[in-house]
């Protein structure tokens, strides 16, 4: 590894350290870690930036007091990183710039692992930061010769930063070596330090000429010769949003000897990228007590849940590996459910876990109904549960595929293609009912005196019970995805963005037709937020008047 490679790495994660507004120096180097014989130098670049609107004068670089230790600097160019002054003499950084340094750390004694912070200050400026892992050298000194592994890490966009994007947000980033000690065999795993993330880790070793892994997945111990120049490859997969804070969200890639201790080190900062659905759907949504919930994604890219406490600002909260369509929940539980059988459950909206569904059918819909729950999905799929996390199959009746299921405190409603109805007062027994109608059925909503279902063709059913069925003129002959009540008014959204909305289920008023095709809506107690293609979000106050997020 050259040292030009090291120092320009530097430059870059600086740029990503920013200080305090009263601090006016930040610094960075390059190895993170070394691991040497006593009393042979290691060596590291420095990259000090000077962000003041003066002079930095005569900037240095020490160590607090440490018999142990000696340090030693010199200026370097940072095109070529030779050395161009007296080795221990200051430089002045003039403001806005950087000044390169190489420097040296020599031990007299055995030194376990040890995070060693150098100081870096100027007369009238500084010290810098101190980060773990940025501007540290996790530094050890033993009394045998032993492996040193000198580590950079290189991500995607040469920028230090491990992006996670998607769905179904993931990310990767290369790590090269060279052992510039004694051969041994080497443990590399890669972990969030003192930070807990939601994010896994796992690596492999690769050829360096493809990129590709030719190790297991998190391998064992792994022979590196003296003067080897083995890489690696990290995998990143996070489950819930990490905003950028470089100095503390860092992934620490390490190399540790069969003893455990740390042979070598780099990191990377980590964060999430704004959530990109790849022209998906939003397809179900849900109000959730005091957040709405959302679920989004298909087969090909993966599954994404969206909450929001107030229909505007959105967050990610766990990736699904297949698509996200229903959306359901008490107080107690939040249920979502997806392609190839997709069960996940939920206390809180952030902590997920997975179901086994014991089907692979695609699962469109679910609701609470009666004391358990019911799901819905192709093929005439329909599965019950007492508590969400143990489900039974029941026989439907019909292959059709069922999209929608609503219940009131009698029976459920399941509505499928081609005018399928089915009811049920248990769970276990369907009944199919008269729809009157071949359109395809894709919601059904309970208001409190009545059942709605909205379906293909701008269809819209009433029922008191679930049994008796009305269909009712919307004015739109647009599909119609979902539909919600507020407790004074149903809305239904469809494709082409049409928003069609209703007193009491029987005169509809077209209130919004755009571009985009919408999935879903929900009501919150005061705010209506419909979901669909390409990501779209929209809000209403009173189904009348919509705002786009």
């Amino acid at each position: 590894m050259s040292g030009r490679a090291a120092a320009g790495a530097v430059a870059l994660m600086l740029a990503w350290a920013p200080p305090a507004s009263s601090q006016t120096l930040v610094a960075a180097v390059l190895p993170s870690s070394r691991a040497v014989q006593v009393g042979t130098p290691a060596t590291a670049f420095a990259t000090v930036i000077n962000t003041g609107a003066v002079t930095a004068m005569a900037c240095a670089i020490s160590l607090a007091a440490n018999p142990a230790l000696a340090l030693h600097y010199q200026t370097t160019d940072p095109a070529t990183n030779q050395t161009t002054g007296p080795a221990d003499t200051p430089a002045d950084i003039p403001p806005g710039k950087s000044q390169t340094f190489v420097f040296s750390l020599t031990a007299n004694a055995p030194v376990p692992p040890t995070d060693v912070a150098p100081v870096f200050a100027c007369a009238n400026a500084g010290p810098a930061p101190v980060v773990s892992g940025l501007d540290t050298v996790l530094f050890s000194a033993s009394a045998t010769p032993g492996p040193d592994i000198v580590a950079l890490a290189a991500t995607a966009t040469n920028d230090g930063i491990g992006d996670a994007g998607g769905p179904p947000m993931t990310g990767a980033f290369a790590v090269a070596t060279v052992n510039v000690g004694a051969g041994a065999p080497i443990v590399a795993s890669a972990d969030t330090g003192s930070a807990t993330l939601p994010i896994g880790l796992h690596l492999c070793r690769t050829d360096p000429m493809t990129g590709q892994c030719i190790s297991a997945i998190d391998p064992g111990p792994i022979a590196i010769e003296a003067g080897a120049t083995p890489t690696f490859a990290v995998f990143l997969g996070a489950r819930a949003t990490i905003p950028f804070d470089p100095a503390n969200d860092r992934i620490f890639v390490r190399f540790t000897d069969v003893n455990g201790a740390t042979r070598g080190a780099t990191s990377v900062a980590v964060r999430t990228l704004p959530l990109d659905l790849g022209g998906g759907f939003i397809n179900g949504i849900a109000w959730c007590g005091s957040q709405f919930v959302a679920g989004a994604g298909d087969t090909q890219a993966g599954g994404v849940i969206l909450v929001s406490s107030d229909g505007v600002t959105w967050t990610w909260q766990f990736t699904s590996t297949k698509g996200v369509r229903g959306v359901a929940c008490t107080e107690a539980q939040i249920v979502v459910v997806g392609v190839g059988g997709t069960i996940l459950t939920s206390p809180d909206g952030r902590t997920w876990t997975p179901q086994q569904s014991g089907t692979g059918a695609d699962l469109n819909w679910v609701t609470p109904a009666g004391a358990g729950w019911v799901a819905v999905g192709s093929g005439g799929t329909i599965l019950t549960s007492p508590d969400a996390v143990t489900w039974s199959a029941q026989i439907s009746g019909t292959t059709n595929d069922l999209f929608g299921v609503g219940a009131s405190s009698a029976r459920a409603v399941v509505a499928g293609d081609a005018g399928t109805l089915l009811t049920s007062s248990n769970g276990r027994n369907w009944t199919a009912g008269a729809s009157g109608t071949g359109a395809n059925l894709l919601d059904v909503k309970w208001s409190g005196t009545r059942f709605i279902v909205a379906g293909s063709g701008g269809t819209i059913l009433t029922s008191p019970d679930g049994a008796q069925w009305t269909r009712q003129a919307t004015g739109t002959d647009l599909g119609l995805h979902g539909v919600a009540w507020s407790g004074s008014q149903f809305a239904a959204v469809g494709a082409d963005s049409v928003i069609v909305t209703s007193p009491d289920g029987v005169a509809w008023t077209t209130r919004f037709t755009g571009a985009a095709s919408l999935s879903d809506i929900a009501w919150s107690g005061s705010l209506f937020a419909a979901v669909g293609e390409d990501g779209v979000i929209l809000t209403s106050p009173d189904g009348v008047t919509w705002t786009a997020r």
